[in-house]
């Protein structure tokens, strides 16, 4: 350990003379790079709260390993870190350093459309044929897709990531060449506690009559362009789609998917050259707009098609048993429980040595157990923040489940009436959980204080409403979905209330068969979220903001899952009866 951390400073000193290590951040380096060395192919938890440097972290170790000859990602769950992380990198000077997001953030520089549809896309012109185009230097996709290639750490996001290391290498081993973007000796995963929602959603396919649609527009579509329309057995898809829904028998289920996808994968091989048609048809002229249309509904299409066949082949391996059929009201997702499976064939696996970071993991045991995690080196940075006048008031009196609403309602709206009295200049969020219960606090709040609370309906009038409170001091905006992805730093936000405890929704059938599938999964789930909510309004290490839990369900949380929470927070609470 004595020469590592002596060529480790050695390096920093060469290559960023000027940096100064925050508490911690060296130890936890070391420690990285140290089980790095001894299992290349291992795990490594970095349980790092907010104001802690984790980029800087992820930096320091990549760029060292990079230094050492080896390669790696580093991938952001969001556009918002991914654009974070590009800014940090420039900070650091890291200029060789590459980054890439998903086709269709990039605009192609020639029709103006989205990359997907570009123009060298719609003429079926290989990436490797696009560099010699005039338009090559003007393009940010295939530039940024060059350089992320090349570059010896690449910041990519996951979804991107999950395409590249599985699809695109697949289909690259089927033509016998290699993946542009193949296992690399290390990955970081940012925001690790999002790790199990995000490769579930990548392989959870929907099915819905817009499938039957859609086809039917596309051969529509290929016949009105003059070309030959494929055969697609329309029928058979149709019934398929139809007999899915009512259908319970998990086994009845799996072989209408497999029908669809069968369907759906003739198509897909049917129009598979239809750019190259294009590109001849049209040489150096734009693709007409009915074209690109037509493109667009293909690679819907194609999507669909590589989801229900992974899913087929997921559900094969697993079992029946894990298979979740979860209705929603004009479409159905399929669901698998077994998150392991699906995390260690399609993620562990596709990387070197990992390095999950994250600022909520909760009980370390319990994090391993939800993701299938049989051995990992642990560091946990320790907070620097001031919690003196940050407390954590927790009302226990009265519980606002589904249950017990009804006849506490007027009691949890007194309890905001005074917080919003308390905090009258101050700007805050109230977590709310679901829109309903937000409209029934608001509706019953008095006059004056709905002047200030600010409620909305979807993510755009929660962007509207977000915008207003940072430029309106004294300002709350109230809903759901505000437990994570917001900045409220210093004045931006100095109060925060939980009208609920924000437990996944049990009318969900994902989140009800996990729940019957592990408790342990269900609380850690909770936990995760409510520190990540609290976590809103307390950004840096010199900025506070008074919490409020007035759903009295937070006893039971806390006294079956109190160990997920780190002990400054549970020093914090202070039990208030009223």
């Amino acid at each position: 350990m004595s020469n590592l951390k002596a060529e480790f400073e050695q390096f920093v000193k060469g290559k960023h003379p000027m940096f100064e290590f925050r508490p911690q951040q060296k130890e936890a380096i070391l420690s990285i790079i140290e089980a790095y060395e001894e299992d290349p192919n291992g795990v490594f938890l970095l349980d790092a709260p907010t104001g802690s440097g984790k980029s800087v972290i992820a930096m320091l170790f990549a760029d060292f390993l990079a230094f050492k000859g080896n390669r790696g990602y580093i991938l952001a769950s969001d556009l918002a870190l991914h654009e974070q992380y590009v800014k940090d990198f420039r900070g650091m000077q890291l200029w060789n350093w590459g980054n890439i997001k998903g086709v269709d953030n990039y605009e192609c520089a020639v029709n103006g459309e989205r990359f997907s549809v570009g123009d060298c896309k719609s003429k079926g012109i290989s990436y490797e044929a696009a560099e010699a185009l005039p338009c090559f230097k003007q393009c940010g996709y295939l530039t940024a897709r060059k350089k992320a290639i090349k570059s010896p750490v690449a910041l990519l996001t996951y979804p991107y990531a999950l395409i590249q290391r599985n699809y695109v290498e697949q289909q690259q081993q089927g033509k016998g060449k290699g993946s542009p973007f193949p296992q690399r000796d290390f990955v970081v995963c940012d925001e690790a506690h999002k790790l199990l929602d995000i490769v579930q959603s990548h392989f959870s396919p929907i099915v819905s009559h817009d499938i039957y649609k859609k086809v039917e527009k596309t051969l529509e579509n290929i016949g009105d362009l003059g070309l030959k329309v494929p055969s697609v057995n329309l029928i058979g898809l149709k019934k398929n789609i139809e007999e899915i829904y009512p259908e319970e028998a998990p086994a009845v289920i799996l072989a209408h998917l497999k029908e669809i996808t069968k369907i759906l994968g003739g198509l897909v091989k049917s129009t598979a050259d239809i750019r190259e048609v294009a590109g001849k048809e049209f040489g150096e002229n734009e693709v007409p707009q009915d074209w690109l249309t037509t493109f667009n509904l293909t690679d819907w299409l194609k999507d669909v098609h590589c989801k229900l066949e992974d899913y087929c082949e997921i559900i094969e391996k697993t079992g029946l048993e894990k298979m979740v059929k979860n209705p929603g009201e004009t479409s159905i997702t399929f669901n698998c429980i077994d998150e392991y499976y699906l995390l260690h064939k399609h993620f562990f696996n596709k990387f070197g040595f990992k390095l999950l970071m994250t600022a909520t993991m909760g009980n370390t045991q319990d994090f391993m157990r939800n993701h299938g995690i049989k051995a990992a080196k642990y560091f946990k940075i320790e907070t620097h923040f001031k919690w003196d006048k940050s407390p954590i008031f927790f009302y226990p009196g009265k519980k606002l489940s589904a249950r017990f609403l009804a006849d506490n309602l007027e009691w949890a709206v007194n309890r905001v009436s005074e917080i919003l009295a308390t905090h009258k200049t101050e700007s805050g969020i109230i977590h709310t959980g679901s829109y309903e219960l937000g409209q029934r606090v608001w509706r019953a709040l008095p006059k004056e204080l709905k002047k200030r609370v600010l409620i909305y309906k979807g993510s755009e009038e929660k962007e509207k409403m977000l915008k207003k409170m940072k430029k309106t001091r004294g300002t709350v905006v109230m809903g759901p979905s505000l437990l994570e992805g917001l900045n409220l730093v210093d004045d931006l936000s100095r109060f925060q209330i939980f009208l609920k405890v924000p437990y996944p929704h049990l009318g969900d059938k994902y989140v009800a068969a996990k729940l019957n599938y592990s408790q342990k999964w269900y609380n850690w789930k909770t936990s995760v979220s409510v520190l990540q909510g609290v976590g809103r309004s307390i950004r840096t290490p010199e900025d506070w903001a008074v919490t409020y839990l007035i759903d009295g369900c937070f006893s039971d949380l806390f006294n079956s899952a109190g160990n997920q929470f780190p002990p400054e927070f549970r020093a914090r609470v202070k039990v208030v009866y009223k």
